[in-house]
């Protein structure tokens, strides 16, 4: 999502492509995944997680959430450069 008007795309993708990974992954398998764009936030793509889920009819834990690395600092006036999102799930 390049900009504002992108995101709910975006965010159905995010759902949608998370949604099929896990109707094909194995109960007890390992979802990763990460979104890199300044448009969605942590709550937005952690939400599109929880609705895939729900989609696919499976339980999932997350197992850790983190975001870009110390040698890309967030400025506290510009929210927007945490911009990566990545969670790593347990799928019953």
């Amino acid at each position: 999502a390049t900009s504002k008007k992108n995101v709910f795309n975006a965010i159905r993708g995010y759902k949608d492509l998370n949604c099929q990974s896990l109707r094909i992954l194995k109960p007890g398998g390992i979802l990763v995944s990460a979104s890199c764009s300044s448009q969605v936030t942590f709550d937005m793509f952690a939400k599109s997680l929880h609705d895939a889920a729900v989609m696919a009819r499976r339980q999932m834990q997350i197992i850790e959430m983190s975001s870009q690395a110390t040698d890309h600092p967030v400025d506290i006036h510009f929210p927007e450069g945490r911009y990566l999102k990545f969670f790593i799930s347990y799928v019953h």
